[in-house]
């Protein structure tokens, strides 16, 4: 393969994109034809001037690290039928905006989005898990609505560790797990629509947070409220809850007995 390109067009009737096969060329653009299945593992990685591609939704299935360190590709129009993002797929694409997630994936890997700082929203379909720093350090996303998990529900530590940018979330799961909003220093709500059994310590470490929204009763145990205000530096942080679900909260009535920086407001929908 030529290290010099302006733009490339691969053949009809190619199957394959091998792993590695266009890794470091000054290539632009690229051309991917319907008859392509499968792009291998590093294929564009490193690609300093790729700003555009097109990829076809033939292609069902794209390797670990296959556009790592393309810094200029700004969009990206996933195939319909990919089964998952791999690892370090987008790690350090610093001039994404914005992607669309097919609804049939069923995973975000390891580092996937990893240092994607242009990246300013995303829209996460139903899937069965989200691997560690999936979007650790996406300094410009500023809002995440996460999806239901299915099969083996897992979402992983550190998954948005130093979104910067990030001041709301959606979150409907039964745990938050370590770091995963460790050092977002402008998160200010988060709303809980899951049952949530546990809080892990060093979720959090965000200074700024002030409201925390539960839609539904929680585990009434100390820690899963305490770890939400505990890294907070503000005076006061606002608790809501639901209408007719104090029962469940008494932990945190407690708390709040104890902390004149804990309120809690009683809301019906």
């Amino acid at each position: 393969m030529p290290t010099h390109l302006s733009s490339y067009e691969i053949i009809s009737g190619c199957e394959i994109i091998d792993k590695e096969a266009f890794k470091g060329t000054i290539v632009e653009t690229v051309s991917v034809p319907d008859t392509v299945t499968s792009i291998g593992a590093s294929a564009f990685e490193d690609c300093k001037d790729l700003h555009s591609i097109t990829i076809s939704d033939s292609v069902n299935e794209i390797g670990h690290s296959t556009f790592r360190g393309c810094e200029r590709l700004t969009a990206v129009r996933l195939p319909r039928y990919i089964n998952g993002i791999h690892n370090n797929t987008f790690f350090g694409c610093k001039s994404l905006e914005s992607i669309f997630l097919p609804s049939g994936i069923q995973f975000i890997g390891l580092r996937a989005f990893e240092d994607c700082s242009a990246l300013r929203s995303i829209v996460i379909p139903s899937m069965a898990s989200i691997e560690a720093f999936a979007f650790a350090g996406c300094s410009s996303l500023k809002h995440v609505s996460l999806p239901m998990l299915f099969n083996q529900e897992a979402i992983e530590d550190e998954v948005f560790e130093s979104c910067q940018s990030l001041e709301t979330v959606y979150y409907p799961y039964d745990y938050l797990p370590d770091r995963i909003f460790a050092n977002c220093q402008n998160l200010v709500t988060i709303e809980i629509a899951g049952k949530l059994k546990f809080v892990d310590a060093s979720a959090f470490c965000c200074t700024n947070l002030r409201r925390v929204a539960f839609r539904c009763p929680v585990s009434n145990e100390m820690d899963t409220f305490e770890n939400f205000w505990r890294f907070s530096t503000l005076h006061e942080i606002e608790f809501l809850i639901p209408f007719g679900s104090e029962d469940s909260f008494s932990k945190l009535f407690d708390l709040a007995n104890k902390n004149t920086d804990i309120k809690i407001v009683v809301k019906s929908d």
